[in-house]
C-alpha cells in the first residue's frame, strides 16, 4: 500500500514538475512581423493564381521564384526530417509515445510522422523476428516428434 502510495506521489510530481516549464505567454507568442510577412506573399500568390486560371504549378514557380518559398512542401519528408525523439518514443513504447506525441496539439507533423514511422518499424522488425521464432519453434517440435526406426 505504501508502495503504491510513493508512487502516486512520485508521479503527480514529476508530471507537475514537467509541465511548469511552459507558460501561457510562450504557448501564444508570435512575430507580428514575420505572420504580416507571410499573408503577404500569400496575398501575392492568390492574386496571380485569381488573375491567371488556369495557371499550373509551374508556372507559380516561375512566377514567385524569388519572392515565394516553394522549398517548404509540406508533401516532401525525407531521411534528414525524422525527428528521433519521437522515433523513439514510436518505436520502443508506442502506447505512451502515442499520448506523448500525437495527441499533443504543439507537437509538429514531422514528430507526429516519426512517431508513426518508428511504430510501423517496430511492427516491421517485430514481425520478422516473430516468424523467425515461430519457424524455429516448429522445425524444433517436428524434430523431436519424430522417433527413429531401428532395424
Amino acid at each position: 500500500m505504501k508502495k503504491g502510495i510513493l508512487f502516486s506521489f512520485m508521479l503527480l510530481l514529476i508530471s507537475s514538475v514537467a509541465f511548469s516549464g511552459t507558460t501561457s505567454d510562450e504557448l501564444f507568442s508570435y512575430d507580428k512581423n514575420q505572420v504580416e510577412q507571410e499573408f503577404t506573399e500569400l496575398n501575392q500568390l492568390e492574386a496571380y493564381v485569381n488573375a491567371n486560371q488556369g495557371v499550373t504549378l509551374a508556372d507559380v514557380q516561375l512566377e514567385f521564384n524569388s519572392n515565394f518559398n516553394m522549398q517548404s512542401s509540406p508533401l516532401k519528408f525525407d531521411f534528414g526530417d525524422i525527428e528521433w525523439g519521437a522515433f523513439a518514443w514510436g518505436f520502443l513504447c508506442c502506447p505512451v509515445g502515442f499520448f506523448v506525441v500525437v495527441l499533443d496539439d504543439r507537437a509538429r507533423k514531422d514528430e507526429k510522422t516519426s512517431f508513426w514511422i518508428g511504430v510501423i518499424t517496430n511492427v516491421v522488425i517485430n514481425g520478422i523476428i516473430n516468424a523467425i521464432y515461430w519457424t524455429a519453434v516448429a522445425n524444433a517440435v517436428t524434430t523431436v516428434n519424430t522417433t527413429p526406426t531401428y532395424p
